[in-house]
């Protein structure tokens, strides 16, 4: 897709790597730049915090207008560090968009060597909801750079659509008062009459969203949640663990995904409603991050969602109270320390 763009290629992600992705990518982005499509590429200054200079000033002598989110000089001594660009976005000749979990980084494509592969979910736009997406990049622009971007010809331009799948995009951040995701995910799952379905690789929630889940479970709604079976944050997977045994207590069923780390940030709701987004289930998400996610309200998108999540399931354990309770005093110590740090994750 970026190397058909002929006018524009706008790209916003939190983890942009110095790896064999992340130069093809660069490439790319050199290549369409001298060929005079304009280029615009926003990371986040923490999460690729290691992206050499040499990589930033190569794009930027080919054209490439590129820019940090808030940098950060001092990580250890400021707030800016607590309010992350968390989204994940692409945008080509404003006619087809990407939104989902996954970042610019090899792990994302051929998983590593300590958690062998990596499953996530991103999905393409076309259409009218792509116009959110470029909304909510420009927004982010004008934000880190201060340049007001108002082509809406070339930024907006009209689409033909021949299927109809109703999508809506939201984003949240710690620049509005609502947190607009949670809620979304909060609506739904009170709304649930038959299923939910929900991976998350971080599983930090506030309070609102674990009583709507354990209120849904025991009013007869089958909810299931899938945790990664070993994650990239020690203190965050010992965290998520330690909710299981409230979890199961209410009849949620927990599976813990074994074939390598799940990254996929997804909620399916009778078949019917479906988000794919930045957004984990926790915290930071929820009230500290900038996010992204598309809410569908779509059976057949819905359903390709629940299927693929459904395959996942056979790729994984299913947590029964009983083996729960016998797990070692050491693992139980390790949830609560963990639980004790998490607002922190």
């Amino acid at each position: 897709v970026l190397n058909s763009a002929e006018s524009s290629i706008h790209i916003e992600f939190y983890i942009v790597c110095d790896d064999v992705i992340g130069n093809k990518i660069k490439d790319i982005l050199i290549k369409k730049a001298h060929e005079g499509i304009e280029v615009r590429l926003v990371f986040d200054d923490v999460g690729s915090w290691s992206l050499p200079k040499k990589y930033i000033k190569s794009l930027q002598d080919a054209g490439v207008a590129v820019y940090p989110f808030t940098e950060v000089k001092f990580p250890l001594f400021t707030s800016k560090v607590n309010y992350r660009n968390h989204r994940k976005i692409i945008v080509v000749d404003g006619k087809v968009g990407f939104v989902g979990g996954m970042n610019i980084a090899d792990r994302y494509i051929v998983g590593s060597k300590e958690l062998g592969p990596w499953r996530d979910t991103m999905i393409k736009l076309k259409g009218e909801a792509v116009n959110s997406l470029q909304v909510i990049f420009l927004v982010d622009w004008y934000f880190v750079t201060n340049q007001d971007i108002s082509d809406r010809v070339k930024f907006f331009p009209k689409q033909e659509v021949t299927s109809h799948h109703p999508i809506q995009i939201t984003a949240c951040g710690p620049d509005s008062d609502w947190a607009s995701i949670m809620q979304a995910f909060f609506l739904a799952i009170t709304k649930a009459k038959h299923h939910i379905y929900i991976a998350s690789p971080y599983f930090i929630p506030n309070e609102s969203i674990l009583t709507a889940l354990k209120t849904a479970a025991l009013s007869g709604v089958d909810v299931m949640i899938m945790l990664p079976g070993k994650s990239d944050s020690t203190v965050v997977y010992w965290s998520s663990l330690s909710y299981i045994s409230e979890l199961l207590e209410a009849g949620i069923k927990v599976y813990l995904y074994q074939n390598g780390f799940n990254h996929s940030k997804i909620l399916m709701i009778d078949s019917s409603f479906a988000t794919v987004g930045s957004a984990n289930m926790d915290i930071r998400s929820f009230e500290d991050n900038f996010e992204i996610a598309a809410i569908i309200y779509d059976q057949q998108v819905t359903t390709l969602l629940e299927n693929s999540y459904l395959a996942d399931l056979e790729r994984s354990i299913l947590v029964t109270e009983e083996e729960w309770e016998l797990r070692s005093r050491k693992n139980n110590l390790k949830e609560s320390v963990a639980r004790l740090f998490s607002p922190l994750f």
